[in-house]
């Protein structure tokens, strides 16, 4: 059972958007798009992966955001107490697990972190598995963008 959540206030307002473009694609023809690649596929053929508001331009940030946090929840699974990464980015340990719990009052409690690093760590080799899947996809098709923000 998890003791934590991510809420979207933890999201930067980057991701939100990026889901929307990827949502509002989606539901364009949801039953042509079964998987997050056939929405790429079909903008490859239709020469549209770099057209403003393009689903694959939003899902190759989603995928740079997920990456992201992937590797901050693998520096929290690792031990690691000190998240300022990324120029600041990242709140204190402390900090982003009083963030995260579900009830304040299990902080306190000896499984609790124990139970939160387990999760993360379930959490974080998921999004691995995930990213991964993402960037073999837009590799074999070309589509990689080395645009930075």
């Amino acid at each position: 059972m998890m003791a934590f959540q991510l809420p979207h206030s933890l999201m930067p307002a980057s991701v939100s958007l990026a889901y929307l473009k990827i949502r509002q694609k989606y539901k364009s023809d949801p039953d042509a798009y079964g998987i997050l690649q056939d929405i790429v596929q079909q903008e490859v053929k239709d020469n549209t992966t770099t057209a403003k508001n393009s689903a694959t331009d939003a899902l190759m940030w989603l995928r740079r955001s997920l990456q992201f946090i992937k590797e901050m929840i693998k520096e929290i699974s690792a031990g690691e107490t000190d998240l300022n990464l990324a120029a600041k980015a990242a709140p204190h340990l402390e900090d982003f697990i009083y963030f995260i719990a579900v009830n304040k009052e299990d902080i306190e409690k000896n499984e609790f972190m124990p139970s939160v690093i387990k999760d993360l760590s379930e959490c974080g080799q998921a999004m691995e598995r995930i990213t991964d899947i993402l960037i073999k996809h837009y590799v074999d098709h070309n589509i990689e963008s080395s645009d930075q923000v």
